[in-house]
């Protein structure tokens, strides 16, 4: 079998997997009564990307959540990180607290980092698998992030219902702010923009995402 009809399958395979009504059921018995989600295939190319991560992650990864909003007229909520000098952008992520679940991790970071609350959103869909990227070397100079290989992250979708006035980059929970101005932007250029060792990462889960638009 081809390689390119190979990966196609099992996108599909995971799809189903991702979607079932265990699954749901799963999330709706740890208390997290959200609509059915929409079903997401994992981006098909000609070869698996190498930013999926086939099963759970281990202690070498960072355990983290991925954010990705759009609006109305389908662009992307993107950010520029404080002290960045470059420009890069990207969209809202964090690490997961010991004990949370993803979706939770995903609505208290979208809020400690952007300030747009839960109610201003609504869920469309989630990435089916975990998608890792390794940190650079220069950044495992760092104690905190010295004991990591890189982060493993689960991405979700969210459909922004609020004003632009919801967003508050000061930071909220007690945290610092993260970043120092944002724009909504083409999901193209989100992608271009995002810092290199991050972009393989973007390239799968808004890949996904675009049926969403």
């Amino acid at each position: 079998m081809p390689p390119a009809t190979s990966w196609i399958l099992h996108a599909k395979s995971v799809r189903a997997k991702a979607c079932s009504a265990d699954a749901l059921a799963a999330r709706r018995s740890r208390g997290l009564n959200q609509p059915p989600l929409q079903c997401v295939v994992p981006h098909a190319s000609s070869s698996p990307s190498s930013a999926i991560l086939t099963g759970e992650p281990g202690r070498e990864w960072r355990r983290c959540v991925g954010v990705c909003i759009i609006n109305s007229e389908g662009l992307v909520w993107g950010a520029q990180r404080v002290g960045e000098k470059k420009d890069f952008w990207q969209m809202p992520q964090g690490g997961m607290n010991r004990g949370e679940d993803s979706l939770e991790a995903a609505q208290r970071e979208l809020y400690e980092e952007t300030g747009i609350k839960k109610e201003h959103v609504e869920l469309v869909t989630e990435y089916p698998t975990w998608l890792v990227y390794e940190y650079p070397n220069r950044m495992r100079l760092s104690k905190k992030k010295r004991r990591y290989k890189g982060q493993a992250q689960r991405w979700f979708l969210f459909r922004f219902k609020g004003t632009d006035d919801a967003v508050d980059l000061s930071g909220q929970n007690g945290q610092k702010a993260e970043f120092k101005t944002w724009k909504w932007m083409p999901m193209k250029r989100v992608r271009e923009k995002v810092v290199e060792w991050k972009r393989d990462v973007y390239v799968e889960a808004l890949g996904a995402f675009e049926e969403h638009l």
